[in-house]
């Protein structure tokens, strides 16, 4: 307290210090041919350094009025953050820095014993980059497939810088037996963004990289690539919206809500003179109203009954605007490949000679018809207390979402052919008779109207024993589906497999998990024994546990074959008659705990405990990605199965950790 009973301070420090060290797999043998420092070959010094500090004040202005504002700051420090470990020597990688600040206030008035206004308002910031790391070659960045990657670095240069200033208000009145709320917000995205620069050759062998470098042949790479331009830009976006809601205790035992929600959410400033006609203007939809439903009623005493059903629409990921107004197809700034035969493609180890024929661009595009996406949610429960004890809840969820965005191919018209499975192929050549824009290759359309449906069975169930134990378990038995490739990213990078039907990618997503099974308890024994050395011993002692079973990721079956000429949606296609999704991770098994132990306490002001926590106490492998990359024909039939191999696991190794905690 700063001023007794009237304004109070409170704060928190936090640094970690995480370990991610990555092996690295470069053979030291052929990096001696190749000419690699033995000493880049080491595992990379990737810790991680973070910082969190925040701060609060409570002001208590008046019996109506009270005040909050908070400062809160994060610093993220990461050497060796990306292209670190296996076939990556040292003088590649990149460093991160990360810095977030946010101010925010609160003014909570009450004006009466039925009137409440709450007003919000908040300003974040972030900035985070990638640097080149002191390590790192002078470039051209070198990757000899298979065997090693180095002299320079293809990850740095980028920039996220982001403001979002937004308010809000909402009132409360409560008149009889309705509480009414009702309220309105405002939020605008300010958003800088920058990609990167590099330039990258790719050899096929030790012999044709030895020969570029020795001057006997410079063009005896694969590939060159490169950035020119500065890729990025910065654009506003805003989001509105409005509800209003009561909550009707028509009854002791039977509670009604119901209420509307009204979204809205205006995208950047389109570019009127972009190459692609759908990007010189975009929609900002409107009719975003979203009702809502939903009561509560006691049918007896120890016997609940709930029901709800609501739209509630999503806020779009602002980098769908992002991606099509920074590759628009023009020559702003745009990433080209080049093969050695192609005109003006440089000689080792120059960048670029300023003469190279363009490639034909691929821009990306949001749908003129864009939409914002959806969800129909829809649940009911019922609960049933057996004894003071005993408490157990079935319940069953559906949630149908409408208008999900989806990536497709939009330029190829006039098939050559088809698939054995209907799928038609596209020719490889651009001309007004193969491409619906001919001054474009593939466009990359950024549409919507895709649909997923999720079904889920849920059963709770609690049991204690006094205030000595609690056990909880919960099962899940759910199948969800979809027709549009998703990936576990905050926008969609996948395409749909056949750019002119999408339904032939109905089938399970990567969520879709049929059972999954959480089991908790929490043991606090408390004991009176006639001895005061025993006693003290016996009490003060705390052990949980958490169990998650679950079913394994699910995986999709693709080919490294093109098999239907449509070259941006190549990692993705998959062999003939295989649907998506159907494959999947072995289960997925963790059990965390801890144990908490209270040392002494001094009255209710002073609590000193010591802590241990495990988490993935028994350190079993869950490998959420497998090998599923089948050998296929021109056609699409398999010639040689999927491995199904580990490829990654990205969940955590056992953790342990102790600790020391003073609370007063």
């Amino acid at each position: 307290p700063v001023k007794k009973d009237k304004l109070f301070l409170f704060g928190g420090y936090e640094h970690l210090l995480r370990g991610l060290p990555s092996a690295n797999t470069i053979d030291p043998t052929l990096a001696a041919q190749i000419g690699i420092n033995p000493a880049l070959l080491a595992t990379a010094d990737s810790v991680q350094h973070v910082q969190f500090f925040n701060i609060r004040a409570d002001w208590i202005i008046n019996d109506k009025h009270q005040l909050f504002a908070r400062y809160n700051y994060f610093r993220n420090e990461f050497p060796f953050n990306t292209a670190v470990g296996a076939l990556n020597a040292l003088d590649v990688a990149a460093d991160f820095k990360d810095r977030a600040h946010v101010v925010g206030l609160q003014l909570l008035s009450t004006f009466s014993s039925n009137l409440l206004n709450e007003l919000r308002a908040s300003e974040p910031y972030r900035n985070q980059t990638h640097v080149a790391n002191p390590l790192d070659g002078p470039g051209p960045q070198v990757v000899i497939t298979g065997i090693a990657t180095f002299n320079g670095t293809s990850a740095i240069g980028d920039r996220f810088a982001e403001k979002i200033p937004s308010f809000s208000d909402n009132v409360t009145w409560i008149k009889g037996r309705h509480t009414f709320k009702a309220g309105f917000g405002f939020q605008e995205n300010n958003d800088n963004q920058v990609g990167n620069v590099f330039s990258r050759y790719t050899f096929s062998s030790i012999a044709n990289y030895l020969a570029a470098k020795n001057g006997t042949n410079p063009l005896s790479y694969s590939t060159f690539a490169t950035v020119l331009g500065v890729p990025g830009l910065s654009y506003k976006t805003h989001f509105y919206n409005f509800f209003a809601q009561d909550s009707w205790q028509i009854k002791p035992n039977f509670l009604l809500i119901y209420g509307v929600r009204y979204d809205r959410y205006s995208p950047p400033d389109a570019n009127p003179n972009a190459p692609l006609v759908y990007s010189r203007e975009f929609r900002s939809p409107g009719g975003n109203f979203a009702p809502r439903v939903g009561f509560a009623w006691q049918i007896r005493p120890k016997f609940v009954l709930r029901v709800n059903s609501g739209i509630f629409y999503e806020a779009p990921a602002t980098n769908l605007w992002y991606n099509a107004l920074n590759n628009d197809g023009s020559t702003r700034s745009f990433q080209t490949s080049l093969a050695p035969t192609a005109a003006g493609a440089p000689r080792f180890p120059n960048v670029f000679n300023g003469s190279a024929t363009l490639v034909t661009p691929s821009p990306t595009a949001v749908t003129p018809n864009f939409k914002n996406a959806y969800t129909i949610n829809n649940s009911i429960q019922i609960e049933r207390e057996f004894t003071n004890n005993d408490t157990l809840k079935v319940g069953y969820v559906h949630t149908a979402a409408r208008n999900m965005v989806f990536l497709r191919n939009s330029n190829l018209i006039n098939p050559i052919s088809f698939l054995a499975d209907g799928r038609p192929v596209f020719s490889g050549t651009v001309s007004a008779a193969t491409r619906l824009f001919p001054q474009f290759n593939g466009i990359n359309l950024q549409d919507t109207g895709a649909i997923s449906d999720y079904n889920a069975l849920i059963v709770y169930y609690q049991h204690r024993i006094g205030k000595s134990l609690q056990l909880n378990a919960s099962y899940t038995w759910s199948h969800s589906i979809s027709d549009a490739p998703d990936v576990n990213s905050f926008e969609q990078n996948a395409f749909i497999s056949d750019p002119t039907n999408r339904t032939r990618d109905r089938g399970n997503p990567v969520s879709n998990r049929p059972s999954a099974l959480l089991l908790s308890s929490v043991i606090n024994p408390t004991v009176k024994l006639d001895s005061r050395f025993w006693n003290a011993l016996a009490n003060g002692n705390m052990l949980t546990f958490l169990a998650n079973l679950a079913s394994g990721d699910q995986q999709n079956i693709t080919t490294g074959t093109l098999l239907n000429g449509d070259s941006l949606a190549g990692a993705v296609q998959r062999p003939l008659f295989i649907g998506r999704g159907t494959a999947r991770t072995k289960g997925l098994y963790q059990v965390d705990a801890r144990y908490t132990r209270t040392i002494f306490s001094y009255r209710e002001r002073l609590h000193a405990r010591v802590l241990a926590e495990a988490t993935n106490l028994f350190n079993r492998k869950n490998v959420t990605v497998i090998n599923t990359t089948a050998g296929t024909n021109s056609a699409g039939v398999i010639t040689s199965a999927p491995t199904f191999a580990p490829t990654s696991s990205v969940l955590e190794s056992r953790i342990l950790q102790l600790g020391l905690k003073i609370d007063f």
